[in-house]
């Protein structure tokens, strides 16, 4: 080994880890600037962050359900949304149930929730059988 050779794969050594570092540094500034006005908003003004946030979050769920729709066909689309809401909607009422007091109702719901479930699977797939 020569020792240009040598100090050329030093030189790419020290170079890709001054690449790495200056990310780091490009990372950690930007974080900064994206991050600390989000914290400040959600320190000073909760009810409107939480507005907001929610109201993005929502604007991106339907651009999403529309282009599934679109891809997938509404009522394929619909019955997916179905499924979520049985699954999130019984899983919302057994942690109400069981923060309350009533575990045995909230087992009951289990039950019921797999049901369902599997009532909006049928239904799609016999949909998609004819």
């Amino acid at each position: 080994m020569t020792v240009k050779s040598l100090i050329s794969e030093y030189t790419n050594i020290f170079t890709t880890l001054l690449k790495v570092l200056v990310l780091l540094v490009l990372c950690t500034i930007l974080g900064a600037i994206v991050v600390y006005p989000l914290y400040k908003a959600a320190t000073e003004f909760p009810a409107a962050y939480t507005l907001i946030v929610a109201g993005v979050f929502i604007t991106l769920f339907l651009i999403h359900v529309f282009l599934k729709a679109r891809s997938k066909g509404l009522f394929q689309s619909l019955m997916t949304f179905f499924r979520i809401a049985i699954v999130a909607g019984g899983l919302y009422l057994c942690i109400i149930l069981v923060l309350g007091g009533n575990r045995l109702l909230a087992a009951l719901i289990i039950p019921v929730i797999l049901v369902l479930y599997g009532i909006s699977l049928g239904i799609s797939k016999s949909r998609a059988h004819k």
